[in-house]
């Protein structure tokens, strides 16, 4: 049996990974989930107390995520479109997922944060929140369809990768890299 999940969920939004985790009943050990717009925060918080989560070491921050630890602007109420932006009307908490999380070890990495992909969880050159045994990324890439991946076959830690698109305008393009 493969090991249960141990997941980073970067743009948790309104808790709808939770809810897929629940109703495909997968064996999940921990999670990390990072949300900074209030009201899709408030929705995760709510999706988190169900029974199937209740022995799950979940772990909700409500921030955003990050190369470093820092505050930027933000622009929020946007649903899943909520996103870091030079004009928004909000100022957010950003961390950094390897000064949070140093510990971890995902096996699994979702990132799906409007266009932050890169700066949040591919920059870091030291890049421990990356799962380096069994396991994988899912990242939304956005602009940085080439960059990530180009990134990650530099690091040679033995990722294949797959790109998908789960709508017909390639808004929902999602990179996925196996080990």
């Amino acid at each position: 049996m493969e090991d249960p999940l141990r997941l980073i969920d970067g743009g948790a939004f309104d808790g709808d990974t939770l809810r897929t985790l629940e109703e495909l009943q997968i064996p999940v050990e921990a999670i990390a989930a990072f949300e900074p717009d209030e009201k899709n925060y408030a929705a995760l918080v709510r999706q988190r107390h169900t029974s199937y989560f209740s022995k799950v070491d979940v772990t909700l921050w409500p921030c955003g995520i990050h190369d470093r630890t820092t505050q930027l602007r933000f622009s929020s109420g946007l649903g899943a479109a909520s996103r870091i932006s030079t004009g928004g009307e909000h100022v957010i908490q950003c961390v950094s997922i390897d000064d949070a999380l140093s510990s971890f070890g995902p096996n699994l990495v979702k990132m799906d944060i409007e266009g932050a992909e890169y700066d949040a969880s591919m920059a870091r050159e030291d890049h421990q929140a990356i799962p380096t045994r069994p396991g994988g990324l899912c990242v939304s890439p956005s602009d940085d369809i080439w960059r990530i991946p180009e990134l990650l076959r530099d690091w040679d830690l033995g990722y294949r990768f797959h790109l998908r698109s789960h709508a017909f305008s390639g808004y929902d393009t999602v990179l996925y890299a196996t080990i």
